[in-house]
């Protein structure tokens, strides 16, 4: 990403981006978490440099900030255009190539999902970024839903059925964050997983218990 891209995105001037890189001066505040957003890193690892973002352990928040992308078109497409090293200006260049109307400012616009592409233009993005053939239904269409777990509501010592409910809707977003497809035996395995830790941990961190669980699966997959 230029130093004009990300000055667009953050709506900031590109002479404050290039102070914040060259270290003449620190962002702080709403533009730290701005610029660590953009970056898709943690705003502590901008400061220190130390922390889940650090050189030791990039590649494993990488697959799961990747995750958390491919939940829209939008992060779908710019996840491609790096993989691609194409920008804005480039893609939409491509795009006028096959005949297809775009401008830098609106293949921004899709970056951002302030817009959506049609499903025609969405097929010759993925011709242009060459997205491989394997990825090419995620690029167009998203992650698939997670697989159904049928549990029968009976009672069961001991069990408390709100909270094994609230495990099953916190282990479908974590499924659905790591973009992966379980089968119910491993599924089944996640949600019991996830009631252990509604229960340690408190149900008011269940975004916390869905992120862990959606790291693990990005990471390591369900044994």
């Amino acid at each position: 990403m230029s130093q004009a891209d990300l000055a667009r995105k953050l709506g900031a001037s590109r002479s404050m981006v290039s102070l914040w890189e060259s270290g003449g001066r620190k962002p702080n505040g709403e533009n730290l978490v701005a610029l660590a957003n953009a970056l898709r890193v943690e705003p502590g690892w901008l400061v220190s440099g130390e922390g889940e973002t650090g050189p030791q352990q990039s590649g494993r928040m990488k697959a799961y900030l990747e995750a958390q992308a491919f939940k829209t078109f939008g992060g779908r497409l710019t996840l491609a255009m790096e993989e691609a090293s194409y920008d804005a200006a480039a893609v939409a260049k491509a795009l006028r190539g096959v005949k297809r109307e775009a401008t830098e400012d609106l293949v921004r616009r899709w970056m951002s999902d302030e817009e959506d592409p049609d499903d025609a233009t969405k097929q010759d993005l993925s011709v242009v970024l060459a997205v491989p053939k394997k990825h090419l239904r995620v690029f167009l269409f998203g992650p698939p839903p997670p697989a159904p777990l049928d549990m029968a509501e009976r009672e069961v010592p001991g069990l408390d059925l709100p909270r094994l409910t609230l495990a099953l809707e916190v282990v479908d977003e974590a499924v659905a964050l790591a973009k992966v497809t379980l089968s119910s035996k491993g599924k089944a395995a996640m949600v019991g997983r996830a009631y252990l830790s509604l229960e340690k941990m408190g149900l008011e961190q269940r975004e916390a218990v869905r992120d862990l669980l959606a790291t693990a699966l990005t990471l390591h997959g369900v044994s």
